[in-house]
């Protein structure tokens, strides 16, 4: 179980620095290193990740690097940063693909309708959480 723990804090720390990366102002840059977080969040299918780190990944990583990526595409010349177009692209199908991926991992956690409603004082506090099991 150890050994799980630390592989997955591995993981955890890989994909937090590519999420990094995926906010460069250079268009190839940041794109390809988007494509290496899909891959690296693709990849963790054959990696036995608990279910906290999945968890911890779509708070901290997918969720925070979209909310950045938004933000720079509203806020930035696009001198800036060039064609944010394409990399918002990319990383809503990272996030659809994670998403899909994790789905079953992700609903076993108790706050799981709390961040899908969008965080405090929305639709996931004021009812109660009906997802289905898949078995």
């Amino acid at each position: 179980m150890k050994v799980t723990q630390e592989i997955g804090e591995m993981w955890l720390r890989l994909v937090r620095g590519l999420r990094a990366v995926c906010l460069d102002q250079r268009e190839e840059v940041r794109n390809h290193a988007m494509l290496m977080l899909q891959s690296a969040l693709g990849g963790a299918d054959g990696i036995q990740i608990p279910n906290a780190l999945w968890f911890q990944c779509f708070d901290h990583v997918i969720f925070t690097l979209m909310d950045d990526l938004l933000e720079i595409a509203r806020g930035s010349s696009s001198k800036e940063y060039w064609k944010m177009e394409g990399t918002l692209v990319l990383a809503t199908k990272l996030l659809s693909k994670a998403f899909l991926q994790s789905l079953q991992i992700l609903s076993q956690q108790p706050s799981f309708c709390k961040i899908m409603a969008g965080g405090s004082g929305s639709y996931g506090e004021m009812h109660e959480c009906q997802v289905p099991r898949v078995t």
